[in-house]
């Protein structure tokens, strides 16, 4: 499983870096979208007993008073399908060692595994919304869908912040285009 992980992640560098599995360069804005580091989080969604578990680097904090947060998932994914029928979900700020856990939630499909289990991520009910929460994540926010968005091919989604901690500090994992990698060094 971490091999073919690995394997997903190396096409992906690739591709940033002006190949592709086809033999084409990919178009402009992704190379030049991808050029800035992004935090990589989890994000936790339930409806109906189903639960799931995956990674984006598409967030922002959007405004403090109301406390509201965005995440851009792509439409026809099962996480945004849980989100728009239970109207809520969880942002998990975690660590930078947490690396294998989020390719392996990344990589697998939701609907046909228990990503949680197979991760090892331990979970804890949220304080104010129908969701699982990431009982060793550094910090969290838990949102209610205040507003949704149809941009192009994603789905943006913006987030009433109900409840909100930092339980820790440590390093994050960070979403860079290889190249600037090189340049930049470690990033934390």
């Amino acid at each position: 499983m971490i091999q073919r992980l690995r394997q997903m992640a190396r096409r992906l560098r690739t591709k940033l870096k002006g190949g592709s599995d086809h033999g084409k360069p990919p178009p402009s804005f992704i190379r030049v979208s991808y050029l800035a580091p992004r935090q990589v989080v989890l994000l936790t969604a339930r409806h109906d007993g189903a639960e799931n578990v995956w990674p984006i680097d598409w967030h922002v904090p959007l405004s403090l008073e109301p406390r509201l947060y965005g995440i851009s998932l792509g439409k026809d994914g099962y996480g945004a399908s849980l989100i728009r029928q239970s109207g809520a979900f969880i942002v998990h700020f975690v660590a930078r060692d947490w690396e294998e856990k989020i390719f392996l939630c990344g990589g697998t499909s939701g609907r046909t595994v228990d990503k949680f289990t197979a991760a090892g991520l331990a979970r804890e009910e949220a304080t104010t919304v129908d969701a699982p929460r990431l009982a060793e994540a550094l910090g969290f926010l838990e949102c209610r869908v205040e507003q949704t968005f149809d941009v192009g091919d994603h789905i943006f989604f913006v987030g009433r912040v109900t409840h909100a901690e930092n339980r820790a500090e440590g390093a994050r994992l960070h979403h860079l285009d290889s190249s600037l990698a090189e340049v930049a060094g470690t990033f934390e």
